[in-house]
């Protein structure tokens, strides 16, 4: 998976802050993007790489913020069905208790996928 020519960036030139962390970002603003499902592959990209690669999205994160980023992705099967990618609330000590809390995240999501297929009765093969 390469983004860069999909969003045809490949000519563009890299800095060492990628924006300005003042700048306020909002949904009415700038133009619209013209090619749908190119954005949303485009988005699904960046995703993917929050997900598989969370020292990118601490790269990408302001400097001077040092909260850790929990990633996790759930799967059944070949199928993702639950993911996420956030920073910690609490800044750890250490990045073994960084990963404890990314864990115990990923354990409570588990605890609430397994009751919710119990609910409905979900057997799997």
């Amino acid at each position: 998976m390469d983004l860069f020519p999909k969003a045809r960036m490949v000519d563009c030139k890299g800095i060492s802050t990628p924006a300005s962390s003042k700048d306020k970002i909002t949904a009415t603003q700038g133009p619209l993007f013209s090619d749908s499902t190119l954005y949303r592959s485009i988005v699904g990209g960046l995703q993917y790489l929050s997900l598989t690669r969370p020292k990118i999205c601490y790269s990408a994160s302001n400097i001077e913020d040092w909260n850790s980023i929990t990633s996790f992705a759930i799967f059944m099967g070949k199928y993702l069905i639950s993911w996420n990618s956030k920073k910690q609330q609490i800044v750890a000590k250490s990045s073994t208790e960084a990963e404890y809390r990314a864990i115990d995240l990923a354990i409570t999501e588990l605890t609430w996928i397994q009751s919710l297929l119990r609910d409905i009765d979900f057997a799997s093969k």
